[in-house]
């Protein structure tokens, strides 16, 4: 077995231990701010990316994955780089319920999509099977689109400069993310096929 190879469990294990870790802290961040302020407090964020994680441990390994240093860090920053968001501690009144109802839809879409894809779940640009059912009728990337409006809801919920920096740099590592897996998938003529049928990436008629 080469270096490279007994390398790759650990660090995977690691990497799994660490995404874990840093969720606790995120969850609860929100579990305080909720029983500060007697609301709740980004309970779709704290959802969406528990099953982030569970799935990152849980994934199938690829057919192909690029190893370019610079498609880890932005895919691990676009996904897991929101856990560093932090509830601002502001009672906002009822209104909280809309912005707690936006993340909550956002998550159960997210659901959908997760669902549809299964293992093939990944972060870097992988081929892990095509995926084509459910939302992925719709548009190429609906995964990416639910991530956003959780993370647009729990901004305007948190409006912290923190947050804000936090998820601007999520949300421009996600977009180059989404076009970098597009390039490698574009290597299999299933998926050239596919973008041909499904012409937008994240919102019909818009991108």
């Amino acid at each position: 077995m080469s270096r490279r190879e007994q390398f790759v469990p650990h660090a995977r294990m690691l990497t799994s231990l660490g995404l874990a870790f840093l969720w606790l802290l995120f969850a609860a961040a929100s579990a305080h701010a909720s029983q500060k302020t007697g609301r709740p407090a980004g309970l779709g964020a704290v959802g969406i990316e528990l099953i982030g994680v569970i799935l990152f441990i849980a994934r199938r390994p690829p057919e192909w994955a690029s190893y370019a240093p610079g498609d880890w860090l932005g895919a691990t920053i676009g996904t897991f780089g929101p856990l560093l968001a932090r509830p601002s501690h502001v009672h906002l009144g009822g209104v909280v319920w809309v912005y707690e109802g936006v993340q909550l839809v956002g998550a159960l879409c997210a659901c959908a999509c997760l669902l549809a894809l299964g293992r093939s779940f990944g972060l870097v640009p992988a081929n892990r099977g095509l995926c084509v059912n459910g939302p992925y009728r719709l548009v190429r990337h609906p995964l990416y689109a639910s991530y956003m409006l959780v993370w647009i809801a729990y901004l305007v919920e948190n409006p912290t400069t923190r947050n804000v920096v936090v998820f601007s740099v999520a949300a421009a590592c996600q977009v180059i993310r989404m076009r970098r897996e597009e390039v490698c998938l574009k290597r299999d003529p299933a998926y050239a096929a596919y973008t041909e049928r499904v012409r937008y990436r994240v919102l019909p008629l818009v991108y």
